[in-house]
């Protein structure tokens, strides 16, 4: 059976810490991709651009032994308010959460991308992913993506498959190595847990990576414009298609994100059927609620980006 929802391995903290710590022993020896996590998001661009709009969490990638250490120091310094081990079939390992000081504080919300080069976090071994989970109410969904998770329902260990020497990097992989010589650091509160900043030029292509998906689409475009400048680009008349000259680096890590994030939601739009004529796709009346006073195709027409409709280059029948 295909597993294509998130499934959560474990909500509680002594469990998410012995499936690292598993991880870390397959693992062989220390991972040393990066001494520290990298920190990503909307607030690494705070960090960067003090007047950047104000952030909701942390977002950070890390390797199985950084995420244990860090679990272990905010253990000490404050109490998780919840927090789950996410695992996206073909995609890898998630940690959602939050944590809050014990005397009253302000809850901080926290994503940890799991990272390693030795264990393949996209891989659950055979069986495991597709026996033992529990369906959940619709009603708990991930915080980062808009779809519903499974439960794992299992006493077995969770193991995964060992990465091998052909097999494709992940962009996390690729965000790690980049960022091993960044200088820039901050420290997560609660625990004053240290984390490299990842540079403007590399959370441009992250927000890039997801922006035609539509959860919270205002505010990412929004955020995307902004680091667009911010990174030099945006230098186009805004009556010509954007071309971006981005590092190959960076460009590999975005069209590999753009890929694990289809496989995590699903690729945008795949639901909706262009065979047809023009006048049987906009002949919708149970999903259409405007009334139509100017031909559609001619919207598109006033409003094309470059020498032609991008609807135009969809289209395989021409006619």
């Amino acid at each position: 059976m295909s597993i294509n929802k998130p499934l959560t391995l474990t909500r509680e903290v002594d469990k998410i810490l012995s499936i690292l710590n598993s991880i870390i022993e397959d693992e062989g020896v220390d991972n040393h991709i990066i001494d520290d996590p990298v920190l990503i998001g909307s607030r690494a661009a705070k960090w960067h651009v003090p007047s950047f709009r104000e952030p909701h969490d942390w977002d950070l990638v890390a390797t199985p032994s950084q995420s244990a250490s860090f679990i272990n120091k905010i253990t000490s310094y404050a109490t998780f308010k919840d927090i789950k081990l996410i695992y996206y079939s073909g995609a890898g390992l998630k940690i959602v959460g939050s944590c809050i000081e014990r005397a009253d504080g302000i809850p901080i919300s926290f994503d940890i991308e799991l990272v390693s080069d030795k264990v393949d976090l996209r891989k659950m071994k055979s069986g495991e992913s597709e026996e033992n989970y529990l369906e959940k109410d619709e009603s708990d969904n991930d915080t980062d993506v808009d779809v519903n998770d499974n439960d794992y329902n299992s006493d077995r260990d969770v193991k995964f498959e060992k990465f091998y020497d052909d097999q494709p990097k992940t962009s996390g992989q690729m965000i790690l190595e980049l960022c091993r010589d960044v200088k820039d650091k901050t420290l997560f509160p609660l625990s004053s847990f240290p984390c490299i900043v990842a540079p403007l030029k590399l959370l441009e292509a992250l927000k890039s990576s997801h922006i035609y998906w539509p959860a919270d689409f205002h505010k990412n475009i929004a955020d995307l414009h902004s680091l667009r400048v911010l990174s030099g680009y945006n230098k186009e008349p805004t009556t010509q298609p954007l071309t971006l000259k981005r590092d190959s680096t960076i460009e590999l890590i975005l069209k590999t994100r753009i890929k694990e994030t289809e496989i995590r939601q699903g690729v945008p739009g795949a639901h909706i059927n262009l065979n047809k004529s023009n006048e049987e796709f906009l002949d919708r009346e149970d999903d259409l609620f405007v009334q139509r006073r100017v031909p559609h195709d001619e919207l598109h027409e006033r409003v094309k980006y470059g020498d032609r409709p991008i609807y135009d280059d969809l289209k395989k029948d021409k006619v």
